[in-house]
């Protein structure tokens, strides 16, 4: 019965209002780029890949598109020649802007925490990826139980982690 009632509540997507925020923009691209608009006000499209250095730019541009396209930010197109873009956040996207801070200090509050329990998993549960060779990576394996390798494992990122599991860490 319990779990009927919970099943009802987050099945439907779209009367979710979490699997809606999740579905639209709950990734790390635009949640970086929400607080980087937030801070630095109106920016330009090449400023925001300089200032994200490891995003495409067709990545980039397809986030841009989906935050403005749910009203979270607004593309501002002059015409000039060459032809000037600018992107902010909107009164919507500011709103989101307090829960993103309360994210990020949640984060800088745990990292170390979360770190030493990825560090323990990676050491109890070796990993091997496939990789894509498509992509150009090949296959490695992260190191056995014992193996010196992983001395220095907790200077390793969230994100270096995240991808070697290959599960966002605020989901699993």
């Amino acid at each position: 019965m319990k779990t009927e009632k919970i099943s009802e509540k987050y099945s439907c997507v779209a009367t979710c209002p979490m699997r809606n925020v999740i579905a639209h923009f709950a990734n790390k691209w635009s949640m970086l780029l929400l607080v980087i608009l937030d801070e630095f006000g109106v920016m330009r499209f090449n400023e925001l890949s300089r200032a994200i250095p490891d995003i495409s730019p067709k990545v980039l541009s397809g986030h841009l598109k989906t935050l403005e396209s749910v009203g979270l930010v607004k593309r501002i197109l002059y015409a000039e020649v060459p032809p000037r873009t600018e992107y902010e956040l909107t009164d919507l996207g500011r709103t989101l802007i307090p829960i993103l801070n309360q994210l990020s200090e949640w984060g800088r509050n745990n990292l170390k925490e979360v770190k030493r329990n990825l560090t323990k998993e990676l050491i109890t549960h070796p990993v091997i990826c496939q990789g894509s060779e498509r992509h150009g990576h090949r296959p490695h394996r992260f190191p056995a139980p014992g193996n010196s390798a992983l001395t220095d494992a907790s200077t390793l990122s969230v994100d270096k982690f995240s991808s070697v599991f290959g599960r966002d860490l605020l989901c699993s």
